[in-house]
């Protein structure tokens, strides 16, 4: 949780930005029918693993390049889900992005704060 809202499209009744765990009224500026609550992003930092999806290719999904990895998300949303202190969270599997390290560079650069695990 970066900032403790959600981001600038997804905006409440009177065009305020929502906090992680409010509704959202409008995304985009168009009326948001989608699920409420919030979900947690989980991100990998590895040029070697990025440069296993094509260069264009905007959101890298590790189970795109391991399929074996599905099952063990599914059971990490069920985990998550049934944490009380997570109440709210969208019924959603865990998604693992990729990026290289240029990429998370220009995220933290454009404020985004991030929680960092390294390790090999």
């Amino acid at each position: 949780m970066a900032s403790g809202l959600k981001n600038p499209t997804k905006l409440g009744p009177n065009g305020e930005r929502v906090a992680f765990d409010g509704l959202v009224d409008t995304k985009n500026g168009r009326p948001f029918t989608g699920g409420q609550g919030f979900d947690l992003d989980f991100f990998i930092v590895s040029d070697e693993l990025a440069s296993q999806f094509p260069r264009k290719q905007f959101f890298k999904d590790i189970t795109r390049l391991d399929r074996s990895l599905k099952p063990v998300f599914g059971d990490l949303r069920k985990a998550l889900n049934n944490n009380p202190a997570l109440q709210g969270l969208k019924q959603e599997d865990a998604v693992f992005r990729v990026f290289n390290s240029s990429q998370i560079q220009k995220k933290l650069g454009a404020g985004d704060a991030q929680i960092l695990f390294t390790g090999k």
